[in-house]
């Protein structure tokens, strides 16, 4: 009996290996068997960005990390289409132009679990909220932080929110910070742009990528040089940044696209295994 035809969408923790945190699928031998053989025998492979096959980022350098499927299982040779995520550009959206210039954003959900506080690179900016308490730091996403007491003043945790409340922190913040070292693509990233915040990300994944020049990115995973970066900025005069980077998200990351190729794909394929 002939193998039904099935398509993986992959997102990140089936191609990356950090075994600092012991994240990944390909690092832990009953799911790398199974997460593996299901690779390998997929009519074709959905990555939402090319950094989960090919993947030379060199921000966080530590022994063991595997980024890509090239390096986490190397010599698949299941075919595969880049799809990237797409958006409702109308589910996101600018309500406020006018925003205090000390304030950043980021969204991380689990921080109760361990390795995501490393690699959502929380770490790094609780450090940075420390050393700089004119900044007003918020985290949402998450109502505790693992092994963290919550004792700094300008940090502000808050748990889930509901979209209209999301819509709002992100028009209320002038920075989005993703400082990830892992992300497959950056969902969250491209919803707070499209509300107007200007994005500070780590060199990872296709981050840097999709912020194109409409945002800064921290090449290393430093403290001193995540600093460096913010006090070079924030005197900047980059409102507009934030304005012109949303159209930029709208333009290539509209989920209409994503539609498209995903029902292309599967008509192409669906029309060619046809009985005559």
């Amino acid at each position: 009996m002939a193998l039904k035809q099935h398509f993986i969408i992959l997102h990140g923790t089936d191609c990356n290996i950090i075994p600092e945190i012991k994240y990944g699928n390909l690092g832990k031998p009953v799911l790398r068997w199974f997460t593996g053989e299901s690779i390998k025998k997929a009519t074709i492979l959905l990555p939402v960005s090319i950094s989960l096959i090919e993947n030379d980022s060199d921000y966080y350098t530590k022994n063991g990390i595997l980024l890509g499927l090239n390096k986490s299982l190397p010599n698949f040779k299941t075919p595969y289409k880049v799809i990237n995520n797409g958006l409702d550009y109308n589910e996101f959206y600018i309500t406020e132009e006018k925003r205090n210039p000390n304030t950043f954003l980021t969204v991380a959900f689990g921080l109760e679990n361990g390795k995501n506080l490393k690699l959502k690179g929380i770490d790094l900016i609780l450090n940075f909220a420390k050393d700089n308490p004119e900044y007003e730091i918020t985290i949402l996403g998450s109502n505790s932080i693992f092994k963290y007491e919550h004792n700094l003043k300008n940090v502000t945790l808050v748990g889930k929110v509901n979209h209209g409340e999301m819509i709002k922190y992100y028009n209320n913040h002038k920075y989005y910070l993703q400082l990830s070292i892992s992300e497959s693509f950056g969902l969250s990233l491209c919803e707070a742009m499209l509300c107007g915040c200007i994005p500070i990300v780590s060199n990872v994944g296709i981050m840097p990528t999709i912020i194109d020049k409409y945002g800064y990115v921290l090449q290393k995973r430093n403290p001193v040089e995540l600093n460096k970066l913010i006090q070079s900025l924030i005197y900047e005069n980059n409102h507009s940044i934030g304005m012109i980077g949303a159209e930029h998200i709208k333009t290539k990351y509209d989920i209409k696209l994503r539609e498209k190729a995903l029902l292309d794909l599967l008509s192409h394929h669906l029309n060619h295994t046809k009985s005559p």
